[in-house]
């Protein structure tokens, strides 16, 4: 993605966490089950049209049926589910608003068996099933507008270009309101770990892969701050998911 084609899309994005609906009620309460879905309708179309995804079939077929698979081990969902591999190289996977799931080709690159795949598809549903993206959102509503779009530019980037347009927006202060809580992170590791077992795959995966995203974080190399990862904490995840499986 270029970075004007980025900004585009970041402000896109910002527009939608405007208008949902008005900030005094977002501000006091989660989105709705049919605010998300309608969000979600939304980022994608804008996703579509901004994120380079990749189009093979095969790569495509197979990250969405490890997916599936895992979703129809749910005892419920409030959402379907949709598997998006985009072409990028940085370690990061996602989950958008209402369902809609991203890994980076770069993370799937350092994965040497399904179950890899499979655990970090099963702790971004674990995000989506615990609603912390529709809690995110509704505290995102309290930021300030540059603050939010650098905020979200950051993320997007990555590496040095992301910590920049964190600065450059003054984002950081406030940049916490969008992260998961450690409570979040904690919860979808523990919800992922069951989903991946249910999915008959093996705890030991989901430790693996963490490991492998710990010792190979961001190939850009360097550190990069917690407010720039969907999720912190990679080395005391591990040790707590290694004594749990």
């Amino acid at each position: 993605m270029t970075v004007r084609k980025l900004w585009r899309f970041v402000i896109y994005v910002v527009t939608l966490l405007i208008v949902v609906g008005p900030p005094t009620k977002l501000a006091q309460a989660d989105l709705s089950i049919e605010e998300e879905k309608k969000l979600g309708r939304k980022f994608m179309r804008a996703a579509l049209s901004q994120l380079r995804l990749i189009q093979d079939p095969e790569v495509v077929g197979y990250v969405d049926r490890v997916g599936q698979d895992v979703v129809k081990h749910l005892d419920f969902h409030h959402f379907p589910y949709h598997f998006y591999v985009v072409d990028s190289s940085a370690l990061n996977a996602f989950a958008a608003p209402a369902g809609y799931v991203f890994m980076n080709r770069g993370l799937i690159e350092i994965m040497d068996d399904e179950g890899e795949l499979a655990a970090i598809l099963a702790h971004e549903i674990a995000h989506v099933q615990s609603r912390h993206i529709a809690q995110r959102l509704a505290r995102a509503r309290t930021l300030n507008l540059a603050a939010l779009g650098g905020m979200l530019a950051g993320i997007f980037m990555g590496g040095e270009a992301g910590a920049a347009a964190i600065a450059g927006s003054q984002a950081g202060a406030t940049s916490a309101m969008l992260n998961y809580s450690r409570q979040d992170e904690e919860e979808a590791d523990r919800k992922g770990l069951r989903y991946l077992e249910a999915a008959k795959y093996s705890g030991e995966d989901f430790v693996r892969i963490m490991r492998k995203m710990g010792q190979d974080s961001w190939k850009s190399g360097g550190h990069i701050p917690t407010y720039l990862t969907t999720h912190p904490g990679v080395s005391e995840r591990v040790v707590y998911l290694s004594t749990t499986v």
